[in-house]
């Protein structure tokens, strides 16, 4: 398969939490991908942990950022992570933030 090729590889994923252990797992291949609310999280680096981060807008989805997940996790823990990803709120349905924040 030519490097262009890859498949995409989306994966619906219920709370801040469960997006966080996925993150934490690593080592994703590119284009694996996880939607909580209207955000997607999309693999840009087969195991390198840079996340292209898009929220969907009316006219389609938009590209607003590149995060380096597991570095976020790693050097500032996960409660921070959280709050990171809490501020993104605007973009995740109020109950799916709760999911995550609650636990």
């Amino acid at each position: 398969m030519a490097p262009g090729d890859q498949q995409w590889g989306m994966r619906r994923v219920d709370s801040i939490d469960e997006l966080l252990e996925k993150f934490e797992h690593g080592n994703w291949s590119v284009r694996t991908g996880f939607l909580l609310g209207d955000l997607a999280f999309v693999e840009q680096v087969s195991g390198g942990n840079e996340w292209l981060t898009l929220c969907r807008e009316e006219q389609g989805w938009r590209s607003f950022e590149s995060i380096s997940f597991c570095n976020m996790i790693e050097n500032d823990g996960t409660d921070y992570c959280r709050e990171y990803l809490s501020n993104l709120q605007p973009h995740v349905p109020e109950q799916q933030m709760d999911l995550g924040m609650n636990q």
